[in-house]
């Protein structure tokens, strides 16, 4: 017998099954309807959970020294930019919390001290006005960067460019002048953390030292050209700032990494939901295998016959299979199509970036293994009966 004898055959044969083979499709498109639309969701969160962590701007490493009240300024700076080329900026960071207020309104706010190679370390997207500049680090101007979600608490729009904001930390505080608006840096996070994160602000470090009487900066933060291995690198800006200060020692820390660990936590949830959905088509692969054991026991006559006109064993497994692939075929393309409409729907009140093409694909790929992996057992069954005794079968 030819494939397509074989397949014809078992197309009819999952015609004659009536309810039995509907209910076992039925099963399969449950399980695939499921799995697709939980993993599909899940994906899609991850998605959004990232992009909202991306939009932190967070990036780079962090040198430190593991003493209290060490501070970075323009001889270290040197130091590392002129003897390690694989870096390509550095900055001296200062990171304090405090508090933003305006109109008798005050926020939590973290307030980051850089100069001019702010947007060439950290992943930041300027919508409105400047970024700093080299003048506003050398004069210690009060100017300060904010994202368009402060922007829109203080003035219910976007650019608020030339404005005045007080800053504070502790019992230090000053007027800044607003000269640009970045893209929101934790809107998608304070939905996740219940409002509670602060405002990133961005302040010229000297500006910061300024304000509070004391040298801030007890951090240089860097980035290293693309394809450099970065532990390598910020190494060697280690053994160098030891030269000149060999009785401290400096450690560092991956700021980009933080985001990375997080984004590998939400995968990990969104692999672990996936699987759990996943017991579902193991669920209906065993209905379609009880169901083609049944019917291999009630067919052994018509079994007999095909071997008595010439069909070989061979040819009863394959048709057996292809009957078990059809039917979960079958239920994989009517979940898969369910699980595209809830997509489509989501997708429109929800605008989530779901990746329909390869969602479908896997609907028909895994349902196919199914047919497979649960229709041979049936199908050595059948292939296995003695011709004459399944002639012989009442």
């Amino acid at each position: 017998m030819t494939y397509r004898d074989l397949v014809a055959l078992a197309a009819g044969n999952v015609r004659r099954g009536g309810t039995s083979s509907l209910l076992c499709v039925l099963a399969v498109c449950v399980a695939i309807c499921s799995i697709c639309t939980i993993s599909g969701l899940g994906s899609a969160a991850q998605n959004a959970v990232t992009s909202e962590i991306e939009q932190t701007g967070l990036g780079g490493l962090a040198l430190y020294a593991d003493i209290d009240g060490y501070t970075f300024g323009d001889a270290e700076l040197r130091t590392v930019s002129n003897n390690v080329p694989e870096i390509t900026a550095a900055m001296p960071l200062s990171l304090q919390y405090g508090y933003a207020s305006l109109r008798g309104q005050s926020y939590a706010a973290g307030i980051c001290g850089v100069d001019e190679q702010l947007p060439n370390i950290f992943h930041l997207q300027l919508l409105h006005g400047r970024m700093l500049q080299k003048n506003d680090i050398s004069s210690a101007a009060n100017v300060v960067l904010i994202d368009r979600t402060l922007a829109e608490i203080l003035y219910q729009r976007e650019n608020i460019t030339g404005k005045q904001l007080t800053i504070g930390i502790g019992n230090s505080y000053d007027q800044f002048e607003i000269i640009g608006i970045l893209d929101s840096q934790t809107e998608g996070l304070n939905y996740l953390s219940g409002g509670r994160m602060p405002h990133i602000l961005y302040v010229p470090y000297s500006a910061l030292d300024h304000m509070i009487g004391a040298e801030t900066t007890d951090k240089l933060a860097i980035s290293c050209s693309a394809g450099t291995d970065e532990a390598s690198a910020v190494q060697r800006a280690i053994r160098q700032l030891q030269i000149s200060t060999p009785d401290i020692e400096f450690k560092y820390e991956n700021l980009g990494g933080y985001t990375r660990a997080f984004k590998n936590i939400v995968k990990i949830i969104t692999i672990f939901i996936s699987a759990v959905a996943a017991v579902s088509i193991v669920v209906g692969g065993i209905g379609v295998m009880n169901s083609m054991v049944s019917s291999a026991e009630k067919r052994t006559r018509e079994i007999g016959v095909y071997m008595a006109l010439g069909a070989t064993r061979h040819d009863i497994l394959h048709c057996f299979l292809w009957e078990a692939i059809l039917i979960c075929l079958l239920g994989g393309l009517l979940g898969g199509s369910i699980s595209l409409t809830v997509f489509v729907v989501l997708g429109h009140f929800f605008h989530l970036k779901i990746n329909l093409l390869v969602n479908i694909l896997a609907c028909i790929i895994g349902a196919g293994m199914c047919g497979v992996i649960f229709g041979i057992i049936p199908a050595k069954k059948a292939c296995q009966l003695n011709p004459i005794d399944a002639i012989r079968d009442d």
